[in-house]
């Protein structure tokens, strides 16, 4: 009998081994753990298997050419061999469970750099896809570079991972290719301050001829506030109570560089309050440039409900504000990431036009990673 064996990772890889090398006849006679020492100075220990295995080359020669016989009784060798690999594939299932339900767990046997920042992204609240992931992806790249391993290198890989899946996501703020610009949101969040902020940046670092329409006729506090954000910026205000005037109001400032579009911020659970308010905006074929405003001290479960409500009104990213009243910013890598839209900008505070941030994805990620809480 010819006798070999073999060291893996898993039974599967194991089997797959032994019919590459001995054939479909091969039997497998013994199996164990052992641990195999890597990493620097062999500090790390992986679990492998180490298989022997073994095939009669004459019984493979005295094959019959005919179909075998189902085979009524079973050796208790063999018997045996089948418990092992039942019981092999049974802690391999177990394994998988265990990394997709325990994350401590899941890191002990990685680098301390890597186990806590994977742990710190777990404590961020991001999406557990994006965890799992990005899990699977350190602990890859640590089994192929652990001896060149370095502190600074997790930091890098996670970076780069995070990187790559921000990849077609548009960050930043108004880029003027849009005519109209719209702010839609629960009440509450700040849209009329924002829009303020909004337009004296662009009145007074771009230079651009502003002129403002409201939506939000069911608040006479906020029609008259933004009325006087647009006497001091010198620009038009119309408050529209239906398609047909929005869409009026959209033609009669046609000439100007941007028209700014404030809403109302009714109960965004009800339905009916979000078909109205699209059908209204909708009424004008401009080219549009669509924020959602959520306040940072909301909960997130609220702000992707939030989102999933206003998706009908086609937004094309995010507006956080308030980011002076929390210290926990885990809401901003969680809404990104979830449903891959970008952020326009941040406000932290009431002073026009001071208290708004641009963002970029170098800003996202030091927000992420916790590298520039100053940022805020």
């Amino acid at each position: 009998m010819k006798v070999k064996k073999f060291t893996v990772n898993t039974m599967a890889e194991g089997l797959e081994k032994i019919r590459k090398d001995l054939g479909p006849d091969a039997m497998i006679l013994q199996t164990k753990k052992t641990k195999k020492a890597t990493g620097f100075l062999g500090l790390f220990k992986k679990e492998q298997l180490e298989i022997m295995a073994g095939v009669d080359p004459e019984a493979k020669q005295q094959k019959s050419d005919q179909p075998p016989a189902f085979q009524t009784q079973t050796s208790s060798s063999e018997l045996e061999n089948m418990q092992q690999i039942i019981t092999q594939l049974n802690e391999v299932k177990g394994l998988m469970k265990e990394k997709r339900n325990n994350l401590h767990r899941q890191t002990e046997t990685v680098p301390t750099d890597v186990k806590t920042m994977i742990e710190r992204l777990h404590n961020m609240e991001l999406p557990a896809f994006l965890i799992n992931e990005m899990t699977d992806h350190l602990l890859s790249r640590w089994y192929k570079e652990s001896e060149q391993l370095r502190d600074s290198k997790v930091t890098e890989w996670i970076e780069e991972y995070l990187t790559s899946k921000l990849e077609g996501i548009s960050f930043g703020g108004i880029t003027f290719n849009n005519k109209l610009i719209k702010l839609v949101g629960p009440t509450g969040v700040g849209k009329t301050t924002t829009i303020a902020k909004l337009a004296a940046e662009a009145v007074l670092k771009h230079k651009k001829q502003v002129a403002f329409i409201t939506t939000d006729t069911y608040r006479i506090a906020a029609i008259e506030q933004l009325r006087t954000y647009a006497d001091i910026f010198h620009a038009p205000l119309e408050v529209c109570y239906s398609a047909e005037d929005y869409q009026q109001a959209v033609e009669k400032f046609a000439h100007y560089d941007v028209i700014f579009i404030d809403t109302a911020g009714r109960n965004y659970r009800l339905e009916e309050n979000i078909k109205e308010l699209s059908s209204v905006t909708k009424a004008t074929d401009f080219p549009t440039e669509t924020f959602l405003v959520l306040s940072l001290t909301a909960k997130v479960e609220d702000m992707k409900e939030i989102y999933e409500q206003f998706t009908r009104m086609d937004i094309d990213r995010f507006l956080f504000t308030k980011i002076d009243e929390t210290s926990n910013l885990n809401a901003v890598g969680e809404m990104v990431f979830r449903f891959q839209k970008g952020i326009a900008y941040m406000t932290n505070g009431q002073e026009v036009p001071e208290d708004l941030k641009e963002m970029t994805k170098e800003k996202f990620l030091n927000i992420v990673l916790k590298k520039d809480s100053a940022y805020v």
